[in-house]
């Protein structure tokens, strides 16, 4: 009967294995939960964009030579500022996630520039007044990192960057048919209008003004004062070169352009609609979290 009441002593745990796992769950609570939390908030991306204005502002100013010259401690303090918080920002994202750090495009974009920033001052030894043009250059690359600072500009670099391929085709396709129009107007103007048709180089530039639609009121000019049939044939030629170049191929850009808006849009609400839906499913109980009822801040 003693044995039924007799415990059994709980198996003795290793109290550094406890330690060292604790000290790995402290790790990842503050990397991916309060480091990760800090660099998607909005206030921190605010405070990013803020300071990215701040510094586009003291770059322009910069490029008056007299206020440069007159200012140029306080520019050169508020340079390696910015500089700093962005080095700092950026081990704050490596610190939250390396690899993961790679896998954004707009990542590598900032590593790069301020990459760019850090070794510039390096190559100030040279002593060549080009060098000192490539550093003012270097320091303007910082305005570039409002691109990745706002989500919603991003999205339309990152959208017209997938449009470029089927820009390209709807631009060949372009320089195809302006290639027969220059021909054709070589062939029936060349001889009366030298200036602007008498050569295929000539003609394309002449049709490119009329793509653009600017300047071509001049060149018909020359058409009215030939009268006649150039007059006539003149003008149903500009009609159609201006309808199929500006109308039809400016509208087949625009409307490549939105159709890949809205695709990349869409695709940006369903990851966020995946990645809330996931964190709905991953959310731990008060017993499950081991940081539960745990004040992380005073």
């Amino acid at each position: 009967m003693k044995d039924l009441f007799i415990k059994e002593a709980p198996p003795e745990e290793d109290i550094n294995a406890i330690v060292d796992q604790d000290d790995e769950r402290v790790e990842d609570f503050i990397s991916q939960e309060l480091v990760g939390k800090m660099l998607e908030s909005t206030a921190f991306r605010m405070i990013i964009m803020g300071i990215i204005v701040v510094d586009s502002v003291l770059i322009a100013l910069q490029t008056n030579e007299e206020m440069s010259i007159k200012y140029g401690y306080i520019f050169s303090f508020f340079d390696q500022t910015v500089l700093t918080i962005f080095v700092v920002e950026l081990l704050l994202k490596w610190y939250h996630g390396f690899k993961i750090f790679w896998r954004v495009g707009w990542n590598v974009l900032d590593f790069f520039i301020i990459l760019s920033l850090i070794l510039g001052p390096t190559l100030t030894f040279l002593g060549s007044s080009r060098v000192l043009r490539i550093l003012r250059v270097l320091r303007a690359f910082r305005s570039l990192r409002s691109v990745s600072a706002l989500a919603g500009l991003s999205l339309v670099i990152q959208t017209i960057m997938q449009s470029i391929p089927d820009m390209a085709n709807i631009g060949m396709l372009l320089f195809i048919i302006l290639t027969v129009f220059a021909v054709a107007g070589v062939t029936l103007f060349g001889k009366e209008i030298p200036e602007h048709f008498g050569d295929l180089q000539t003609a394309l530039f002449s049709l490119f003004i009329c793509v653009t639609q600017d300047g071509w009121v001049g060149i018909f000019e020359e058409f009215k004062k030939k009268g006649g049939a150039y007059h006539i044939g003149g003008a149903v030629y500009f009609f159609l070169s201006i309808m199929v170049g500006a109308f039809v191929f400016a509208n087949l850009l625009v409307a490549v352009v939105v159709t890949n808006l809205e695709l990349a849009m869409k695709e940006l609400r369903q990851e966020n609609q995946a990645y809330e839906d996931t964190l709905a499913v991953n959310v731990p109980t008060n017993e499950e979290h081991p940081y539960a009822g745990v004040a992380v801040f005073p």
